[in-house]
């Protein structure tokens, strides 16, 4: 019996480190493109669409949870079209409605097709960092529990 208990927490141990791995490498790309962004070109554009989450008719949930937008811009003489919001989750409360269909963007200048509506770190991105490094720790912790069960 303690070699069945000690087999199920290395497969949770390895599940939950799998699972720390993925959430923990997709936030901290999505950290750094923030932190990149930071430093990134202001520019005005002219905002095509500018969305909030739907709410269905029969339910008040939202049935759409994110913002979309798309706008176009210039840079350097060149017309783009952009319809990144940043990098990380944002929610209606967290986004300014663009007045008179224009808006500051901002765009990579050394790839000027790389634009973000809203530059920086989301705070929910922050949040998933965080959930990644608990959900490591308890993958460590079922790993020993598990190698204790066989020795």
């Amino acid at each position: 019996m303690p070699m069945i208990k000690g087999i199920t927490y290395l497969i949770s141990a390895l599940l939950l480190g799998m699972l720390s791995f993925k959430l923990g490498a997709y936030s901290v790309d999505l950290y750094k493109k923030g932190k990149a962004s930071e430093n990134w070109v202001a520019v005005e554009a002219s905002i095509e669409k500018f969305a909030h989450p739907q709410r269905s008719a029969s339910r008040k949930n939202v049935s759409n949870p994110h913002v979309q937008v798309i706008y176009h811009y210039n840079y350097q003489g060149v017309s783009y079209r952009g319809d990144r919001l940043g990098f990380g989750p944002y929610s209606k409360g967290q986004l300014e409605r663009p007045s008179r269909g224009k808006a500051t963007i901002y765009v990579n200048p050394s790839k000027p097709a790389q634009s973000v509506y809203v530059k920086g770190v989301s705070k929910p991105n922050l949040g998933a960092l965080a959930v990644a490094l608990g959900l490591g720790a308890l993958s460590g912790f079922l790993a020993i529990k598990g190698i204790r069960n066989f020795l």
